[in-house]
């Protein structure tokens, strides 16, 4: 597996036994695979770490502030003021801050990754480039998956294990009884925290 929201193992140990078939290690990794991916595209972001840095550009809305990618680990930042595509400009440490401070999401909680970048009073962002005038290098992502995306992961997974034991139905027959098949609003309630602008119907998906 690679870049999914939980393990094998602990779904394995989350649904216990309570279906009628017995899939296999590879269908119950499809199904964690597919639950991972559902999340990024309903929140519009993915929760996964890279370990190496790479470069992206952005185009800023305003010249104190640009919005870029998750990122855990943001090595420089450059602008293009020639608006040649270049970005010959290199920008100190002390000419801009990552937000949010602290590292605390809309949410209220800690481990939030770099959101946006602000520029203080010695630099701004070019605003009127016909290209994209800001290069970010930056490690992308998160540095840890938050709970609620671990727990919706498992119960999205679980819903797919379910739908395909039971087409078409919202309950599921087991040993203990009958078994509602969750709803994905109380998945998605969930992730309401972690959705941007970009979520929900694929428009948008950091690659």
């Amino acid at each position: 597996m690679a870049n999914e929201y939980t393990t094998l193992s602990d779904f394995k140990t989350f649904i216990g036994r309570t279906i009628s078939t017995n899939p296999s290690d590879a269908v119950l990794t499809a199904h964690i695979t597919n639950a991972s991916r559902w999340v990024d595209s309903k929140c519009g972001r993915r929760f996964y770490a890279d370990t190496n840095a790479t470069t992206r550009i952005y185009q800023p809305t305003h010249y104190t502030l640009v919005q870029i990618d998750d990122a855990w680990d943001v090595t420089a930042v450059k602008t293009d003021e020639a608006d040649d595509g270049t970005y010959s400009t290199t920008w100190s440490a002390s000419d801009y801050q990552e937000l949010p401070h602290n590292s605390i999401g809309q949410n209220g909680r800690t481990g939030w990754p770099t959101t946006a970048i602000e520029a203080t009073d010695t630099r701004w962002f070019p605003t009127r480039n016909a290209r994209p005038s800001v290069q970010v290098t930056a490690k992308w992502g998160w540095t840890a998956v938050p709970d609620e995306v671990v727990q919706a992961t498992l119960y999205y997974a679980q819903r797919l294990m379910y739908l395909v034991d039971t087409p078409g139905g919202s309950t599921i027959s087991s040993e203990f009884g009958s078994l509602p098949i969750r709803r994905l609003s109380d998945i998605e309630s969930l992730l309401q925290p972690y959705m941007t602008g970009r979520a929900g119907d694929g428009r948008f998906l950091v690659a």
